[in-house]
């Protein structure tokens, strides 16, 4: 099934919740890019689709929260590429009719990772992208977008593009953060780390099949914080999929300050627990 297909079945159910469709779409523009100029073997880029729309005008983030639906990006990559999953930007919260959702607006970056084999012997790579999104205020609208991406293949990638450069900008993985400890158990997920005495500390969780996260539990110091975020997982919902923790640690309350991705597989049916520390 296409994204549009996909995506199109999903919006009756989401403007029952929204509001009543109008007449007429916002005027909106979607950009399919790479990051790099050229790509190399081995060498990891982006593939970035930025979304803008009018003032008053949302999407939505990868947990929509009461109603929506997150972007549907198909990208049909060559044997031998993995695509890596969608980083959105941190969103902000906005009431609907339907309850509270998870809002992304004016101009939206989000991108996904390409991983290219170790060895490339073509001179030049095409990757055919797609993409469906929702545009929503009192109605909602989607948006769908195709292009055929074809990138040259050099010794080592070409320059940055503004495309790459914005990619950039997106939470990175919790991995990186330096001086955080995460600790995984078959309850909950505890997070510690170094943090501005001043900034609040919060999670806020991206629901996958079978996963019930609880309210975090913050603790902090004059130079640090604790926060444990209980879950459960119910493998009778989890719609045959293994489980995953799913998230974002976010410091203040401004889409604008700092945030982190928790993304983990987790063996939870046997026992698993994780511990890792960053320096």
């Amino acid at each position: 099934m296409s994204p549009w297909t996909s995506l199109t079945a999903l919006l009756a159910a989401s403007l029952a919740t929204i509001g009543v469709m109008a007449d007429t779409a916002p005027k909106t523009t979607t950009d399919i890019s790479a990051s790099h100029s050229s790509i190399a073997a081995g060498v990891p880029f982006d593939i970035v689709c930025t979304l803008e729309m009018p003032p008053g005008w949302h999407t939505y983030w990868m947990d929509p929260g009461a109603s929506g639906t997150e972007a549907d990006i198909v990208i049909d990559a060559p044997t031998g590429f993995k695509v890596g999953p969608v980083r959105y930007p941190r969103p902000h919260t906005l009431k609907e009719p339907s309850g509270t959702v998870n809002a992304l607006d004016g101009k939206v970056t989000i991108a996904l990772e390409i991983r290219p084999p170790r060895i490339l012997h073509a001179e030049s790579v095409s990757f055919p992208v797609d993409i469906v999104w929702l545009v929503c205020q009192k109605a909602c609208f989607p948006v769908h977008a195709a292009q055929t991406l074809t990138l040259p293949v050099t010794a080592s990638p070409g320059r940055l593009t503004a495309a790459g450069t914005a990619a950039a900008s997106l939470p990175a993985s919790l991995a990186k953060r330096p001086n955080t400890r995460v600790e995984i158990t078959r309850t909950a997920v505890i997070i510690e780390g170094a943090a501005d005495p001043n900034t609040q500390a919060g999670f806020l969780p991206a629901a996958w099949p079978g996963v019930t996260w609880g309210s975090p539990r913050m603790s902090k110091t004059a130079q640090s914080f604790s926060l444990y975020i209980p879950f459960a997982y119910d493998p009778t919902n989890g719609l045959g999929r293994p489980p995953r923790l799913r998230g974002l640690l976010t410091l203040g309350r401004s889409p604008r300050d700092p945030s982190w991705v928790l993304d983990r597989p987790v063996d939870i049916e046997l026992g698993q627990t994780t511990s890792e520390n960053t320096p």
